[in-house]
């Protein structure tokens, strides 16, 4: 910068000097005012100096404006963002995009569009450009078809993320313009079906510019339609984890790269065919996951796939097999149990319950319910099952004492003048026995005159279970 500090120097002297001028002759011009005769030659130079001074200041102006463009552009980057490290300047641009993946990509256009400077880091900054969320019914074609060799052209080899949405019926052929195959590093794919189209209909094979390698697929259907695993996958490979959401009906197929799956996640699917999928995924480092609220499962053998399946939103279990470790170990995992039907028919069995789902709400026991009101002699410290409020009781053999005890213990809340309720513990409110023609024990007893049952109702009907007749006793206390 020596070399312009110089000619700065020289440029201010000039000045300077053509400034002592310019006081001298407006100094000289007040006395020349006064003359009373005409000069000619004075006038001639006066004339000759306004020339000079016009021409000069023109030729000013436009030194000025010269000055003033080139200014702009070697002094404009050097505004206070501008002079921030390129690296910190990308965290920045990175934090400005936040994490709203629909928005992401039109952020990081309008952020090039600053300044030509910004233009050249954005552009060199491959993560900008890594999560696309478009709409193929909102998209021109002509930009659609040129699009990809632009995000080619941005992303280079960093992985990158495509959610592409608006797929129906009518825009399905728009995909044969989205040119997946171009991108070398695919790591999260996305489609979005918007209407009862199948996954065999949107993701066919005539669809060959879609085939491509990514880790993560998902396809998500918001108004039903069937789907497979086979015709998901057939277009695309290395795919290690699957979603799938909202289908009426979802298979396997035949295809070797279901095998491949070593995370498959399924949510609000109406119709699953669980055991063929989990035959098929044979690879599952972790368990399947799934957004199911209930589960029932009957005539399925021994329920060993259970210990394979992830449901965090699980609610009600219903299952016809009598409780494995598996089971328990799947009850254990889904922390917000409330309903369990699971053939508890020994003590052994509902203590483990009582230990892996402490905070049930509703539970079905075969024969066996003694720990329910005499935990002390099954060693328990605390009355299981605190927030239980409803007892469905199987094929027991009820005697006078075992219902009062029963009642007296977990029915008939503190202040009631009968009840041996301990503090903290909440009141069944629905008790309901189910027993078959044959036990002759509920029959026997006196429930219509019973005290401890005056203030609740009972109702008894018919139903069919496990291929036979039961009859249904309902009591219920309004608490």
């Amino acid at each position: 910068m020596s070399h312009l500090n110089a000619r700065a120097e020289s440029t201010t002297r000039l000045l300077d000097e053509t400034i002592d001028i310019l006081q001298y002759l407006r100094s000289h011009l007040a006395v020349i005012a006064n003359l009373d005769e005409p000069d000619v030659r004075l006038e001639q130079a006066l004339q000759s100096l306004d020339g000079n001074l016009s021409q000069s200041k023109v030729s000013l102006e436009q030194d000025l404006c010269k000055i003033q463009a080139h200014a702009s552009r070697i002094l404009g980057p050097r505004c206070f963002i501008d002079r921030l490290p390129v690296e910190l300047m990308q965290d920045i641009f990175h934090m400005v995009l936040g994490t709203n993946e629909k928005t992401w990509f039109k952020d990081s256009i309008k952020l090039s569009h600053i300044s030509r400077h910004w233009r050249m880091i954005t552009a060199s900054t491959p993560t900008m450009w890594s999560n696309f969320d478009f709409s193929i019914e909102k998209s021109k074609d002509d930009a659609l078809c040129h699009f990809w060799t632009f995000l080619k052209e941005r992303v280079r080899e960093t992985p990158i993320s495509i959610r592409i949405r608006g797929i129906y019926d009518q825009t399905a052929p728009r995909l044969a313009l989205c040119n997946l195959s171009a991108l070398e590093a695919i790591d999260e794919l996305a489609f979005c079906i918007e209407d009862r189209s199948s996954s065999k209909d949107i993701l066919n094979v005539d669809y060959s510019n879609l085939a491509c390698k990514c880790r993560s697929l998902s396809v998500e259907a918001t108004r039903g339609g069937d789907g497979s695993l086979a015709d998901i996958l057939h277009l695309f490979d290395e795919v290690e984890e699957l979603t799938v959401s909202g289908m009426s009906s979802f298979t396997v197929g035949d295809s070797p790269k279901v095998s491949q799956l070593t995370k498959l996640a399924l949510k609000d699917l109406s119709r699953v065919h669980i055991l063929d999928i989990l035959a098929a995924t044979t690879q599952l480092r972790s368990p399947l996951e799934s957004q199911l609220e209930a589960l029932y499962a009957a005539g399925v053998g021994d329920c060993e796939w259970i210990q394979h399946l992830r449901c965090p939103n699980l609610e009600t279990i219903d299952l016809e097999p009598r409780p494995t470790e598996p089971i328990f170990r799947f009850i254990e995992s889904c922390t917000g149990l409330k309903r369990v039907d699971c053939d508890v028919r020994e003590i052994s069995e509902l203590l483990e319950l009582i230990k892996r789902a402490p905070n049930i709400e509703h539970v079905a026991l075969y024969d066996e319910i003694a720990p329910l009101y005499d935990w002390t002699t099954h060693h328990l410290l605390h009355p299981p099952f605190p927030h239980l409020h409803s007892l469905e009781i199987w094929d027991l053999t009820l005697t006078t004492e075992t219902l009062g005890d029963l009642i007296k213990k977990r029915c008939l809340p503190q202040g009631h003048p009968l009840s041996e309720m301990d503090k903290g513990v909440q009141p069944i409110d629905t008790l309901k026995f189910c027993w078959r023609d044959n036990n002759k024990s509920v029959d026997a007893l006196d429930l219509e005159g019973n005290l401890l049952l005056q203030d609740a109702s009972q109702e008894r009907s018919s139903i069919r279970r496990f291929n036979r007749t039961y009859t249904e006793l309902t009591i219920k206390w309004n608490h």
